[in-house]
């Protein structure tokens, strides 16, 4: 049986200051380290923003206000920021809501909508505060950056 969690978080959590559904197959938290721990399938949903793991965290402040987000293992994403959107997929996803700052860790895929332009790397930080994006291989597999050029007279 699924346990599905329904929280109005005034602090923004994850995705601004929306409505936030969690699902998962289990629940802990621990108020004393001031955590959230989801396991089994876990599905976070506000607006059009998903994002799906094996395993996720929140932890809070002393204010019980989110400060950071976890994500971790298979983890899928399909994010809205403005014009654009996000889909993709890596080991591991670490969200800031305060900074709106992601971190993308592991086997990163990234696709942008709708221009299509896909980002392979294993290590991406995307400010959506700032407008910024920093992108990393490593020595086996460096960053590769998909994209299409469009010619005169096509």
């Amino acid at each position: 049986m699924r346990i599905a969690v329904v929280a109005l978080l005034l602090a923004g959590l994850l995705f601004g200051a929306r409505e936030v559904e969690v699902s998962a197959k289990k629940l802990e938290a621990d108020q004393n380290a001031q955590v959230a721990k989801f396991y089994g399938d876990v599905l976070f949903r506000s607006g059009d923003d998903t994002i799906r793991a094996q395993k996720a965290y929140i932890f809070f402040d002393k204010e019980r206000k989110p400060v950071k987000f976890q994500a971790v293992g298979e983890v899928r994403f399909e994010l809205s920021h403005g014009q654009k959107s996000y889909r993709g997929r890596c080991r591991e996803l670490v969200y800031f809501p305060k900074k709106r700052e992601y971190i993308l860790i592991g086997d990163v895929y990234v696709e942008q909508l709708p221009d299509g332009k896909k980002i392979i790397a294993q290590k991406v930080l995307l400010s959506l505060s700032t407008g910024t994006l920093e992108v990393e291989g490593d020595p086996k597999k460096p960053v590769k950056l998909i994209f299409e050029i469009e010619e005169e007279g096509e």
